[in-house]
């Protein structure tokens, strides 16, 4: 909700559409994504971009035989070992 208070309902509803699209590339075409290196082997990272302007935000998902799982929405700035770590279990 931070983008709703800081920058407004145009931007918000902007920045949903962004997502829901990167959702559904994830989703239809898992092999989008670039591999993460050590120590998040197995994960993918997928840059959540417009047209023409450099990607703050990704989500980072694994694919598995059952379905492709999201495990958090990032920025760039974060260290994200950090933020995923505990979560992932390969």
């Amino acid at each position: 909700m931070r983008t709703l208070s800081e920058y407004g309902v145009r931007q918000y509803d902007r920045y949903e559409r962004l997502i829901e699209d990167a959702l559904t590339t994830v989703t239809e075409r898992p092999d989008r994504g670039h591999a993460c290196a050590a120590p998040l082997d197995g994960l993918l990272r997928f840059r959540i971009a417009r047209r023409g302007r450099r990607a703050r935000h990704f989500l980072l998902y694994r694919v598995t035989e059952q379905a492709i799982e999201v495990l958090r929405f990032l920025d760039d700035a974060v260290d994200v070992p950090r933020h995923v770590i505990d979560e992932w279990k390969p």
